[in-house]
């Protein structure tokens, strides 16, 4: 049984805190490809290995970090949720300096402006 389609501000909100949980290290790459597909697609994995044009056991094995994707197979995936392979530290805490590095509000990049604002009106509302 599929679940009820999420707006598209739902969308946004859950890959934000998605991307996020990856990047700092909380869950791996196969984890968040998981939770996109079922999170936002609600598709099973044939469904979407099809879509993404990518065969299903590719898309188990990027799902559960098995072996090396090539960068075709990981933007074929990540890549229907509008997110590319790109270069970023290996180290999650590392990642955190960076975005810790700028010093003024307006020097942060437009989506983690529009993440931080959210984030500080959802523990406002609650």
């Amino acid at each position: 049984m599929k679940r009820a389609a999420l707006s598209a501000t739902e969308r946004e909100d859950f890959l934000r805190q998605q991307l996020l949980q990856t990047l700092t290290g909380r869950i791996s790459e196969g984890e968040l490809l998981r939770r996109l597909r079922k999170g936002i697609l609600g598709l099973n994995q044939s469904e979407f290995s099809k879509i993404a044009g990518i065969a299903r056991r590719s898309l188990s094995d990027l799902e559960n970090d098995r072996g090396p994707a090539t960068s075709a197979t990981l933007n074929a995936a990540f890549g229907i949720f509008g997110v590319r392979l790109g270069l970023l530290p290996m180290n999650a805490e590392l990642t955190k300096l960076l975005f810790s590095d700028f010093q003024a509000e307006e020097e942060l990049p437009y989506q983690i402006r529009r993440f931080k604002e959210a984030k500080q009106g959802a523990v406002r509302a609650s």
